[in-house]
């Protein structure tokens, strides 16, 4: 057991803890502050979510809704989330996409069990042969197409983008779920998430907030970005995009979950990641948008508090460390990189940022839960992805092979 594990077992002595740091707050700043972080936030009870449960209902069943849920497992682990959706929800048939991204027989053998219930299962390959590669990886600064979290995701919205331009199917939102939650129908995931759906009618990007996900040290990032935006020796625009950064994102309680809901056309403009800083992106992404064309005062980035576990795949020390390290360190970076809000960059931009920022590797050292000393790392950083939009408008999507492969 950890030693902070030990020490909580004898308890905390509260009147200690109090007086360790000296209230600082001028004429109410600390009010404000407080107001400013639960701006959106929703903590719904159960009578609540009763009370909404018909409205919910029917967003689930009237085809309001496509979902994305990337899928690298080993094992039918993807069970009770297929199992809620479809016999507790009864979601409209063909709303839920599972994106394969190198998945066991067994993975994928469990998600066929559900075709006949209108479950769709692709291939993250498949579908990502449709990009004109040779001019997309020059962008992305590889010289392999990259196989993370995020290519699956991205994979999952050129789906739909193109279900919409062929089918004419288009939900008016897109939800992202994660594959591998044991007693999701305890989770109440599409409940909560619902909830902010059917109250909140000007949200644009609705997401899942729990405590106990490893946030704290990204969440020491964000706030080290109001240090950087008060330093007169730094360039004024650099700091004014760190308070931006600092303050659109410091109330996020889960900046990194991976359940959430986009607005259609804010999905199909939001630049993507390759792996795990994709999250990250997305949230910044939102918020930028939100503050730059929404009026203020209006929660257009609305959090969900859920107070039921969700029980995913654990992370080793490595994976934590390493993940963490990569956001705070993006987020540290990128207003000295670039001071404009991702809604404006372009593919140039994002051209520029994978042959800089993101091409440098990620150096750094974990603490084991071991005697052993610091375990160093030098992995390969995340790249930018652009849009499924901006693909369209800059020609990388070939769409003789996009009708070909959704042909009836």
């Amino acid at each position: 057991m950890k030693d902070d594990d030990l020490k909580l077992q004898h308890g905390v002595d509260a009147e200690r803890v109090a007086l360790a740091y000296e209230n600082a707050s001028i004429n109410g700043s600390l009010e404000r502050l407080r107001v400013e972080l639960a701006r959106g936030y929703l903590t719904p009870k159960n009578g609540n979510l009763q009370e909404c449960s018909s409205a919910i209902r029917r967003l689930l069943r009237d085809g309001s809704l496509g979902l994305v849920v990337p899928m690298r497992e080993n094992g039918p682990v993807i069970r009770p989330l297929l199992t809620t959706l479809v016999k507790k929800y009864r979601v409209t048939p063909g709303s839920v996409l599972v994106m394969d991204n190198g998945s066991d027989e067994d993975a994928l053998e469990e998600v066929r069990r559900y075709g006949k219930k209108g479950v769709r299962l692709a291939c993250s390959d498949g579908i990502l042969d449709i990009l004109d590669w040779n001019r997309l990886l020059p962008i992305l600064n590889l010289r392999d197409r990259p196989r993370g979290k995020g290519v699956a995701v991205l994979a999952g919205y050129l789906y739909w983008y193109i279900t919409a331009k062929c089918g004419g199917r288009k939900p008016a939102w897109i939800g992202q779920n994660d594959a591998e939650i044991a007693e999701f129908r305890r989770y109440q995931c599409w409940e909560y998430l619902g909830y902010g759906i059917v109250t909140k009618p000007d949200a644009q990007y609705i997401k899942m907030a729990k405590f106990g996900r490893t946030n704290e040290r990204c969440m020491t990032a964000r706030w080290m970005l109001d240090s950087v935006a008060g330093s007169e020796r730094i360039d004024p625009a650099i700091r004014r995009r760190a308070k931006e950064i600092c303050y659109r994102l410091g109330g996020h309680k889960w900046m990194i979950t991976g359940e959430f809901v986009l607005r259609w056309d804010l999905a199909m403009r939001r630049p993507f990641a390759t792996s795990y800083l994709e999250e990250t992106v997305t949230s910044l992404y939102a918020e930028d948008y939100c503050a730059c064309h929404l009026p203020p005062g209006v929660d257009a980035v609305v959090q969900v508090g859920n107070p039921n576990p969700r029980l995913d795949a654990a992370n080793n020390d490595r994976k934590e460390s390493i993940m963490q390290q990569q956001i705070s360190n993006f987020l540290l970076m990128l207003p000295f990189e670039e001071t404009s809000a991702l809604d404006t960059w372009t593919v140039e931009t994002i051209t520029r940022l994978n042959n800089t920022l993101m091409a440098r590797p990620i150096v750094m050292g974990w603490i084991p839960s071991t005697e052993e000393p610091i375990v160093p790392e030098e992995v390969r950083n995340d790249r930018i992805i652009p849009s499924v939009t901006q693909l369209d408008q800059a020609g990388l999507i070939d769409w003789k092979k996009a009708e070909r492969l959704f042909a009836p």
